[in-house]
């Protein structure tokens, strides 16, 4: 299952691509229909995209990392950062989920607010849309088959071109693409990009009425002088408003000459963006047998590496061999061994326990040393040894400390008991 703050990035890149795409191709364009669908496919995307995953083949055996918070142990001491980590991290979901509660406030008390003006007010068939006419100053909006009204604009000259303009944005669902919008931007609030993205979708909505309000043999020249006269009132973000702020884009877009039939196929120009973005965001390669990178200014980090062996190799081959040869342990396992007290008490034991040898302070050596080892069917600790290491003291103390961990919660495959390989990289900083 893919991790909230994943989802979040990924989600985030995605919304990202679609925005400059329509920025840079289709904002300025009159195929308002096309912007539409292309709006809306990014909204989709950005929800689903995430959670798709597709396995590049790797040459070379891999492995599979799990990666947990970093760790570092000081020449001056241990310094268990994971403590203040984690309440940083918990500090950071208090406040986001704060934020999508009150937003997702804000949304019901719109429902409310809707639904006490529907309750509250008349209502009159008029064509195929059923009119509410409310005793407030509000402006003229709809609500997917609803169209609400005050007596004033209900009883105006202008009011059939007013109904026009909201019938398109009924019978096209309008309220559907809002609703969505305004769900994917409770989500991912904290990103600028997803209110240029709502403000993008309303603005298209706007432009489609427009377009069919004088399609449907309105005067232009009426209309836009009807545009132009209306008063603003009662703004609700779940709602169609005919009066908007963007009043004179709306003038100027009517006025534009049509863009031709050529112009759509700009959209095509995403495609080679939209393939790299699913590669990027979609795509994983496994990990080279090489444990380590080679990159210096990588983020050091407590990682725990399953080994790539086959579960159909352990099924095949179940001796009691004490040394737990590559193909007697699993690489994963449907449920993984937890150590007690889970990840965080796995850190804090190592932080504590594991001290910066002297003879490798004196001597200022640093590194990461990979440890690895096997939590075996009892929950024990076997056939530990060093994967890659640094220097005799530093390996010798890694070894010595994850030796110490103990009662672990053996991992399980279909219900039994079974033998999972790990492999723990501690970083030695003297500073």
């Amino acid at each position: 299952m893919i991790e909230l703050d994943e989802f979040l990035l990924k989600s985030s890149i995605v919304l990202l691509v679609f925005y400059v795409g329509y920025w840079f191709l289709l904002r300025k364009g009159t195929h308002f229909k096309l912007n539409r669908i292309y709006l809306l496919a990014g909204l989709i995307f950005s929800m689903l995209i995430p959670f798709l995953n597709f396995q590049l083949p790797s040459d070379s055996t891999s492995e599979i990392f799990i990666t947990l918070d970093s760790i570092d142990i000081s020449a001056n001491g241990q310094l268990i950062k994971q403590e203040i980590e984690f309440g940083f991290i918990n500090f950071l979901q208090v406040f986001y989920f704060s934020i999508i509660f009150i937003l997702f406030t804000r949304i019901l008390i719109q429902f409310y607010l809707l639904l006490k003006m529907f309750v509250h007010s008349e209502t009159e068939m008029i064509g195929d849309a059923q009119v509410v006419i409310t005793n407030k100053q509000n402006a003229v909006f709809s609500f997917f088959n609803l169209v609400f009204a005050n007596r004033e604009s209900r009883n105006s000259s202008d009011f059939q071109a007013i109904l026009k303009h909201e019938y398109v944005h009924m019978v096209q669902k309008h309220s559907v693409d809002i609703l969505l919008t305004e769900m994917l931007s409770i989500v991912l609030w904290f990103n600028p990009f997803i209110w240029f993205y709502k403000k993008s979708v309303k603005e298209n909505h706007e432009f489609l009425a427009d377009e069919g309000v004088v399609n449907n043999g309105c005067s232009a020249n009426h209309y836009q002088k009807v545009l132009f006269e209306q008063s603003t009132g009662l703004h609700l973000s779940l709602a169609n408003n005919f009066n908007q702020s963007l009043t004179f884009k709306r003038l100027n877009m009517m006025k534009k000459i049509r863009s031709n039939k050529l112009a759509k196929y700009k959209v095509l120009l995403m495609i080679p963006a939209f393939l790299l973005m699913i590669f990027f965001v979609a795509c994983s390669k496994d990990k080279d047998s090489q444990i380590e990178s080679n990159n210096p200014h990588e983020t050091e980090e407590l990682v725990v590496v399953a080994h790539s062996e086959t579960a159909k190799d352990v099924k095949n081959n179940k001796s009691g061999d004490e040394m737990y040869p590559a193909n007697l342990a699993y690489k994963k396992v449907q449920k993984m061994p937890q150590y007690p007290g889970g990840e965080l008490e796995l850190r804090k034991f190592l932080a504590i326990n594991i001290k910066y040898p002297h003879e490798a302070r004196q001597a200022g050596i640093s590194g990461k040393v990979f440890v690895k080892f096997v939590v075996n069917k009892e929950g024990s600790v076997d056939n530990v040894s060093i994967a890659r290491g640094v220097h005799s003291s530093l390996d010798d103390e890694s070894v010595r400390v994850v030796k110490l961990l103990s009662d672990w919660e053996p991992g399980e495959q279909d219900g039994e008991k079974v033998n999972v390989w790990y492999t723990v990289p501690i970083n030695f900083q003297l500073q």
